[in-house]
């Protein structure tokens, strides 16, 4: 169970946070995101699972910014997800 004084250890766990031009999928997240906002910690965890950290940056790049709902609406459907993976 993930414990507030371990907010830090995901940092010491190699190739979680690949540099900028090392890892596709990441760099592919990074663009999606902007480059004010870097990778997040789910995210991190999730390029440990290649495919799932593929999936999930296009399930939510096509929410936020591939349909034709008006953006509050998309904003509204991506929420609860956001809220429960601490996003700000």
């Amino acid at each position: 169970m993930f414990h507030p004084s371990d907010a830090n250890l995901s940092r010491l766990v190699s190739g979680r946070y690949p540099a900028p031009g090392t890892n596709p999928i990441a760099d592919t997240i990074r663009e999606r995101r902007g480059s004010n906002r870097g990778l997040t910690g789910l995210d991190a965890n999730l390029l440990h699972v290649p495919r799932v950290a593929e999936g999930y940056n296009k399930l939510l790049g096509a929410i936020r910014s591939g349909g034709k709902l008006p953006g509050d609406i998309r904003e509204a459907m991506v929420s609860p997800f956001l809220l429960e993976n601490g996003s700000p």
